[in-house]
C-alpha cells in the first residue's frame, strides 16, 4: 500500500496478487462469502483503490504483459503442490 493506504498497481512485468472488484449490484461481480463468515472476511480487501471499495483477494500471484495478456506464476501462501 502507498502513504495513502491505497494499494499499488504492479508495472508491466512486474508479479502481483490477481484481485476481483466486489460490486453486490452486479450480480457478474457479487461475493456472497462463505458458510464460515471469518474465512470470508480474510478474502475481502477493502480501500484498495478508493474509500469504501471492496475486491477479493484471490491469492493468485500473475504477471500482466505490455500487450494486456495475464499469466499465472504461483500461489500465495501454503499450498498442496502435486
Amino acid at each position: 500500500r502507498d502513504a495513502a493506504g491505497r494499494c499499488v498497481e504492479a508495472a508491466a512485468g512486474e508479479v502481483g496478487e490477481l484481485l476481483g472488484l466486489i460490486d453486490n449490484a452486479d450480480v457478474t461481480r457479487r461475493f456472497d462469502g462463505y458458510t464460515d463468515r471469518a474465512a470470508t472476511e480474510k478474502k475481502i480487501l477493502r480501500d484498495v483503490a478508493a474509500e469504501g471499495d471492496l475486491y477479493f483477494s484471490t491469492g493468485d500471484l500473475v504477471r500482466q504483459d505490455a500487450e494486456g495478456f495475464v499469466y499465472f506464476v504461483d500461489r500465495i501462501g501454503d499450498t498442496f503442490r502435486w
